[in-house]
């Protein structure tokens, strides 16, 4: 079985205890070029602090643009794009894995053979004595541009081992 090597970054709702996180945006970047980027279409932006008002929301895509997509239809193009390959899924946050996880549901939903954690850049970062990363070019909580980012970082990483 072939591995895949993704690079995802999540914008989100987080409104602390006893409050779920809540999916924005998505924006996954495969090693071999491929690129996913969606918004939940059941986000409610009524609900968006002020500081997602001014951070994240302003780089959404227009309401009715295919980007927005209901949740289990990104799942489903999620699951798509791995295909038949094993995931080795590489993120900057904890949060980015809880809510990948949770668009399959709850964890007897997630995928059968996928890893049940997400490689950490930090760690990686750590590893290799703490150099500073390549700037981001792209736009700063912009799902796709950060796993972009995320990407460019790990090569930079990478070549430091």
């Amino acid at each position: 079985m072939t591995t895949l090597r993704l690079f995802y970054d999540c914008e989100f709702l987080e409104r602390g205890p006893g409050h779920p996180l809540e999916l924005i945006a998505l924006g996954i970047v495969s090693d071999d070029g491929r690129e996913l980027y969606r918004v939940n279409a059941e986000f409610d932006v009524r609900n968006a602090t002020p500081w997602l008002r001014e951070h994240v929301l302003p780089h959404l895509p227009p309401a009715g643009d295919p980007a927005w997509k209901p949740r289990a239809e990104i799942a489903a193009e999620v699951r798509a794009l791995v295909g038949e390959a094993v995931p080795e899924l590489w993120g900057d946050s904890a949060y980015d894995h809880v809510l990948l996880a949770q668009l399959f549901g709850d964890m007897t939903g997630w995928p059968p053979g996928w890893p049940y954690f997400t490689h950490e850049l930090a760690q990686l970062r750590e590893s290799v004595g703490n150099p500073e990363l390549p700037k981001n070019e792209g736009r700063e909580h912009h799902a796709l541009d950060d796993a972009k980012w995320l990407r460019q970082a790990w090569r930079f990483l990478k070549e430091k081992e």
